[in-house]
């Protein structure tokens, strides 16, 4: 374990989270101090700092707690929720902020989309550069799994939702569990997705670890996986080598900083590529 870092600004519970282009980490809304908060707090690991982004909208279509998001390219995806408000109602909306690549801390907020389905606490993951939520509730719940409305058990849903961030809201298929009380799930190169635990029905929780292939919704074939491109030594100071998928010879190679600067294009005249 590292030392801990710096501390977050505002402190916050319950929030959004996601990485964008394996560097910056947004930290988006949540619950600080009894209520629901619009900030957005961007971390930087290689420098152990904080800076503030441009918040979400000031209303309770934005502001939430127990949503959860992936950000696919440069755009920020975080749906559901629960919102500020009597019995803190579950949300249907699904909200996009698109991060300007030239100012990270830049942050264009568009008009939430409203799915008609409400969700609280799903995991969330991308395929196929498609935001997936699986799981969660359709009403939000206090620590225990009881509904803040009434206090009766809260079951979880045996749903995926998916959202194609060019043809819009595909819709909700149904997954042969029932689980909620995630936030992020972890993924291999070639598409296949890592979940452990939850809580199942009944408020149990769950001691259980999934491997997930491919889900149905709209997601390519096994044969139509995502090529996979290492880079090595990672930390590196002075070096890299990137080693990219046969067939890719002749393409080009674009260099990011960690802020999301273009810093130099490379002629990928092989599958092996030094840059120094």
């Amino acid at each position: 374990w590292l030392p801990d870092g710096a501390p977050v600004p505002v402190p916050i519970d319950d929030q959004v989270q996601a990485v964008w282009r394996d560097s910056l980490i947004y930290v988006v809304t949540g619950w600080s101090d009894g209520t629901n908060v619009p900030d957005v707090q961007v971390y930087d690991p290689a420098n152990d700092a904080w800076q503030a982004a441009t918040p979400v909208p000031n209303n309770n279509l934005y502001k939430v707690f127990g949503a959860s998001a992936t950000i696919v390219g440069d755009t920020i995806y975080y749906y559901g929720g629960a919102s500020l408000g009597f019995n803190f109602p579950a949300q249907d909306e699904l909200r996009m902020g698109i991060i300007d690549p030239a100012d990270p801390l830049q942050v264009t907020w568009l008009p939430p989309v409203s799915t008609g389905r409400t969700v609280y606490r799903p995991g969330c993951f991308t395929l196929a550069g498609r935001p997936h939520w699986l799981g969660g509730s359709a009403v939000s719940y206090n620590y225990d799994g009881l509904a803040y409305a009434g206090g009766a058990v809260v079951q979880p849903l045996a749903e995926v939702a998916v959202y194609d961030p060019v043809g819009g809201w595909l819709g909700v298929e149904a997954t042969p569990e029932a689980i909620m009380d995630l936030r992020g799930m972890g993924g291999w190169p070639g598409g296949e997705v890592m979940l452990a635990g939850g809580i199942g029905p009944d408020t149990t929780v769950l001691a259980s670890a999934w491997r997930i292939d491919p889900l149905p919704l709209g997601v390519p074939a096994a044969n139509e996986r995502q090529p996979i491109i290492r880079v090595f030594p990672n930390p590196a100071r002075d070096r890299i080598t990137v080693l990219l998928p046969p067939g890719s010879e002749g393409g080009m190679l674009e260099l990011f900083s960690a802020v999301g600067q273009r810093l130099e294009v490379f002629d990928a005249e092989d599958v092996t590529v030094q840059i120094d």
